[in-house]
């Protein structure tokens, strides 16, 4: 299964999806996230104990992590880069299922094109970069090196356009 597809004037790159059991593991990462703080407040709310600050912050810092954590259980379930070429301009959107991530774009014409190794040599995965003098664009989908050869072939090929 090829992890990118060309839509019209939109490149969809999709994230693998992890094995289950890690998936399950963060969605319940996550729910204790959110449901621990409101438990432990509502039980000293009952026990009418004296209302501190503490409280409050220990809500936040729960809720920060909370929801860090649901956007990773997100990403890894149904995450994907949406890159949408124009005639001047190249824009990114990490798509996280239920929200997405600012847009980034790039202005300019002839884009570069480029393979970004990550990980071990041995493995033979990298990411997509696309460049424009200073701005680039690093995605983050890791993706097998001869499929992203590829990749860079249609692009540089098709002159997206």
């Amino acid at each position: 299964m090829k992890q990118f597809e060309f839509i019209e004037n939109q490149l969809v790159l999709k994230v693998k999806k992890s094995p289950f059991i890690i998936r399950l593991t963060l969605y319940v990462v996550t729910f204790l996230c959110f449901f621990f703080p409101i438990l432990t407040i509502s039980y000293l709310l009952i026990a009418r104990e004296e209302f501190h600050i503490k409280y409050v912050l220990f809500l936040f810092f729960f809720g920060f992590v909370g929801f860090y954590m649901l956007r990773v259980s997100l990403w890894n379930t149904l995450g994907k880069e949406i890159i949408t070429f124009q005639k001047e301009n190249i824009t990114y959107i990490a798509d996280y299922g239920w929200f997405k991530d600012a847009v980034k774009s790039i202005q300019g014409e002839n884009f570069e094109y480029f393979i970004q190794p990550v990980g071990y040599e041995s493995d033979k995965i990298g990411v997509l970069v696309i460049n424009k003098d200073d701005n680039s664009i690093e995605c983050v989908v890791k993706m097998p090196e001869f499929e992203l050869k590829e990749l860079v072939d249609d692009l540089n090929f098709k002159k997206v356009i």
